[in-house]
């Protein structure tokens, strides 16, 4: 009680001033038209701003919720191109074919990544609980990303395209011709496409894509662009630089590639090797 009588005197000059402002304050709203408007205008504005400060803080709060629906709801339509079915024919229906699903997408979440050694790898927030194998692709929005190496229950790691010793078949859009990418382990923004023979018509910015000849990514996804290309006269190839289409300093949001036909093709080949010399 003592506190409070002393905090009320030492202020009480300022309690008396805001109580008279307050006083003041009110008889000119009640009784001046063109004040009341000022005063009114005043705290909607003041409401408006408050207002727009949450809605905004509540957006950015529930912008990873929404990035993780977007990613879902981009899976599932990718898995619904044509490209990613495979036609079979069915005489017991009365359409001339059907489609089986050939490739599905798993969204996920880049949380660690490298661009600057040799060998590069892109650690996933994604794992076996969620469908993740070795060997699945990985693919941005922009083109390929890597190779899943090694899986955990919730975490999955894959090997970079800005890895050594991962090869790619691949060609260049529109053509039948194809080859070998790699990276050689320097540049981060060039990759190295041989065995595309040398009559191949080519130019500055044709896109390399992947091919059917692979087991682990759909035809067609962009790797990247030419940058430059030349001839090797001994051999008769081109050597071509081509800059990848995804941006590994930005990795962010990703999909893993799941071939749903992939074991029986694998077992297949490896029945067909059977005998064969070693």
């Amino acid at each position: 009680m003592h506190n409070f009588a002393e905090f009320f005197r030492k202020y009480s000059q300022l309690i008396l001033f805001t109580f008279l402002l307050g006083v003041s304050l009110f008889f000119i709203y009640k009784n001046n038209r063109y004040q009341r408007v000022l005063i009114f205008n005043a705290a909607n504005e003041t409401a408006g701003r408050a207002y727009t400060v949450y809605a905004d803080a509540r957006e950015y709060l529930d912008l990873r919720k929404s990035n993780r629906l977007l990613a879902e709801e981009n899976a599932s339509l990718r898995a619904q191109l044509l490209a990613d079915k495979y036609k079979i024919y069915n005489k017991w229906v009365n359409a001339d074919t059907t489609y089986k699903q050939t490739f599905t997408y798993i969204p996920a979440r880049v949380i660690n990544n490298s661009v600057d050694k040799a060998n590069n790898y892109v650690t996933l927030n994604v794992g076996s609980l969620h469908g993740v194998k070795p060997d699945m692709g990985v693919i941005s929005p922009d083109g390929v990303v890597g190779v899943i190496k090694s899986v955990s229950t919730h975490f999955s790691v894959a090997i970079s395209l800005l890895h050594r010793k991962l090869q790619l078949s691949a060609r260049l859009r529109g053509s039948s011709f194809f080859g070998s990418l790699q990276w050689q382990g320097t540049d981060e923004n060039t990759l190295v496409l041989e065995y595309i023979p040398s009559y191949a018509e080519i130019a500055v910015g044709d896109t390399v894509e992947t091919t059917t000849y692979s087991s682990i990514f759909p035809e067609g996804i962009a790797i990247g662009t030419v940058k430059s290309f030349d001839v090797d006269a001994d051999e008769g190839y081109f050597r071509i630089l081509v800059k990848p289409t995804s941006e590994f300093r930005k990795l962010n949001n990703v999909y893993v590639v799941n071939f749903t036909l992939k074991e029986e093709q694998l077992i297949l080949e490896q029945e067909a090797r059977k005998g064969d010399p070693k």
